[in-house]
């Protein structure tokens, strides 16, 4: 009798133990068990470093005598290249979003400035008031078509004959309405240099424009021809600068 009882409350206990258990479940894992940890974002270049570290190569600027390249020293100093071989150092300073570059030249003993601010959706330095664009030496191909796209877009066709009036009769208002804007020019040709054509409207070289090309479309026109170029007009009104072919 005993034995029996004692096995019936063994069983008894048996039963107990698996109700209470039968209703518990894992633990469910953490949030932080199961998050992957996230990829830092890349800490952005400073401007300094990004001119140290990048060869630059000018497009479209004021002339386009020759092609120039721009090295940047850490220490502030500088040098632009040419490609017809001539060189000039420079000084230069800035912050995070622009910076200063400053020419002494030791013939005039003139200082000039350029002002350039730092566009890092293309990569570029842009100087507006000069209308100097440089851009990495690796990608300047690439970066030539699409600025002379963009220039396209945006210059507006020019009537030379109502604007020289007014650089005639106001200067002031040439240089608010024209000067430092891009201009699309129907003319002809009439004589070619080293680095620029004159050009005017109907051959008659009446108030003609100095036109400022690179050398390569120079090599492509002669004299007679007429052509469109899109360039941007001086103060003066007798150049259009950083000028090329309109296809």
């Amino acid at each position: 009798m005993i034995k029996t009882t004692t096995i019936l409350l063994v069983l008894l206990m048996m039963l107990s133990l698996v109700a209470c258990g039968g209703g518990q479940t894992a633990p469910e894992p953490t949030a932080a068990a199961t998050e992957v940890p996230a990829t830092p974002e890349p800490t952005p270049k400073s401007l300094e470093s990004i001119l140290i570290s990048t060869s630059w190569k000018a497009v479209l600027d004021y002339s386009l005598t020759s092609e120039r390249e721009f090295y940047f020293d850490s220490d502030g100093s500088g040098s632009m290249i040419g490609s017809e071989g001539y060189g000039q150092d420079f000084n230069w300073s800035g912050n995070e979003d622009s910076f200063r570059v400053k020419f002494t030249s030791p013939y005039t003993n003139n200082t000039v400035y350029y002002q350039f601010s730092y566009n890092r959706d293309t990569n570029r330095l842009v100087d507006a008031d000069n209308n100097i664009i440089l851009v990495p030496k690796d990608n300047f191909e690439n970066e030539l078509t699409s600025i002379k796209k963009e220039i396209s877009e945006k210059a507006a066709v020019l009537n030379w004959s109502e604007a020289h009036k007014l650089y005639v009769s106001n200067e002031a208002q040439f240089i608010q309405r024209y000067a430092g804007k891009y201009f699309k020019w129907t003319a002809v040709v009439d004589s070619i240099g080293s680095n620029y054509c004159d050009m005017s409207e109907l051959g008659l070289r009446i108030n003609s424009i100095i036109v400022y090309m690179s050398q390569s479309e120079l090599a492509t026109i002669k004299t007679g021809d007429t052509i469109t170029v899109i360039g941007w007009l001086d103060r003066y009104g007798s150049k259009l600068n950083g000028a090329f072919l309109s296809k």
